[in-house]
Order: C-alpha cells, then structure tokens, then sequence
C-alpha cells in the first residue's frame, strides 16, 4: 500500500465514522439542505437583491449578499429539520438501525468523493497512471 492508498483508506473511513455518529436521517437531511440551499439561492437571490440597492451600490456585491443570505437561512432551516427529524428517530427506538445505515451511506460517500477527485485528477495525471502502481 502507498501513500495514496492510505489517503483514499482515511477518507473512506472518515466519511464512514460520520454516517456512523451522525446517522442515515441527519446525513441524507444535511445533503439534501445544502443542494436546496445551493438551488434556492441560485434561483432567488436575482429577486432578493433588489432589495438591497439602497445599501450596497455594487450589483456584483448585492448578488454575492443574496445568494450567502439565502443559502444561510436555507441551511438553518434545513438543520432545525434535521433536529426533529432526529428527535423523532430516537423516540421510535431506530437509532441502532440509522446509525449502521448512516455507517454505509458514510462510506458510499466517501467512495463517490475519492472517484470524483479522481476523475477530476485524471488529466493532469500524464500519460504513465502512476497512482495505479504500488509503491
């Protein structure tokens, strides 16, 4: 095993032990908040700077303003449901099940995250694959 080995290991494990702690219904709540933030502020932060020309002059600046006030209320919203959300699963007695399904969900998570940065590695890697061969 090498270096890289190690480090794709650590972020798979990593990713696994968080699913772990924080279980399935708090890990697929807080992916699902942060891509609603990301398409909420994408799609209304044009509406919402206007309201704020009296205050920003720069129109650059006042999107920048929309879009973070947007994608920040989202993302609280979207932590108070996953708060119930979790409430509820530790009423009904599923924390033992969440907790091993957010352990496999951790660890696709981090399998998909190390596949992406290879992908996106992928070009600047030459013509010799030298991540392919141990070291």
């Amino acid at each position: 095993m090498n270096g890289i080995d190690i480090g794709i290991l650590v972020v798979i494990g990593i990713s696994a032990a968080m699913g772990l702690v924080r279980g399935l219904m708090r890990e697929v709540l807080s992916l699902a908040a942060w891509i609603a933030a990301f398409v909420m502020a994408l799609a209304l932060s044009g509406r919402l700077q206007v309201q704020f020309e009296s205050y920003i002059s720069d129109p650059s600046a006042r999107f920048v303003a929309a879009f973070a006030l947007i994608f920040i209320v989202t993302l609280i919203l979207g932590g108070l449901v996953q708060w119930l959300v979790g409430k509820l699963v530790s009423s009904t007695g599923l924390t033992g099940m969440d907790r091993t399904l957010g352990l496999l969900f951790g660890g696709l998570r981090g399998a998909v995250l190390i596949i992406v940065v290879i992908v996106m590695l992928r070009p600047f890697s030459g013509t010799e694959p030298w991540w392919r061969h141990p070291s």
